[in-house]
């Protein structure tokens, strides 16, 4: 079912992630191996932080790669936590209501196979940009909601969450037939 989403309350899909954490609507903020100095900036702004509040979020994780700013609490209500890197970080994702996302391949996919809401933020002063491409593409499917440092706390406010669509299970039976095309020609 899909989650719904209001300015005054958390969302609905705050489940059993949320209950685990004792009942703090967590976000996970990432932003990769690289450095995206302007999605950390953002992170660490009253206005940022403010949004989320008002969307019943509690705790705030950010995971900051190689930019050497540290985002602290600006916002009664709102903890922040972070850190620079962690071998995996699937436990996090996994207790996550909301993910924000620099707009990395990898990264998208890996929230959305998680059934995560997910806001991606392209960096776009990367060279040959196909962050921007990948995140334009995932929102035209309605699988996400993309912003940038700038309008990050609007796109946080304003998303309504029913309207997304999860992402289709993956099909590998196109590629079984080419495998089993291949070793039946070998035979």
């Amino acid at each position: 079912a899909a989650a719904s989403f209001s300015m005054e309350s958390p969302p609905k899909a705050f489940s059993a992630a949320q209950r685990r954490r004792g009942g703090v609507p967590t976000v996970l903020a990432t932003v990769g191996t690289t450095k995206f100095e302007a999605l950390v900036d953002a992170l660490d702004t009253e206005r940022v932080q403010k949004a989320l509040r008002a969307r019943g979020y509690g705790k705030l994780l950010v995971q900051r790669g190689k930019s050497s700013r540290t985002p602290c609490q600006r916002t009664q209500g709102l903890t922040v936590e972070v850190y620079q890197y962690k071998a995996s970080m699937a436990e996090d994702m996994a207790s996550s209501d909301l993910i924000i996302s620099h707009a990395g391949a990898g990264s998208v996919m890996e929230a959305l196979r998680a059934g995560k809401a997910l806001i991606v933020v392209a960096n776009e002063v990367l060279m040959d940009n196909h962050q921007v491409e990948l995140a334009n593409a995932m929102q035209q499917k309605g699988y996400l909601s993309q912003a940038t440092p700038s309008n990050l706390d609007s796109v946080i406010q304003s998303t309504d969450w029913s309207t997304k669509v999860p992402l289709p299970p993956l099909d590998f039976s196109p590629l079984r037939g080419e495998i089993e095309g291949m070793l039946g020609a070998r035979a």
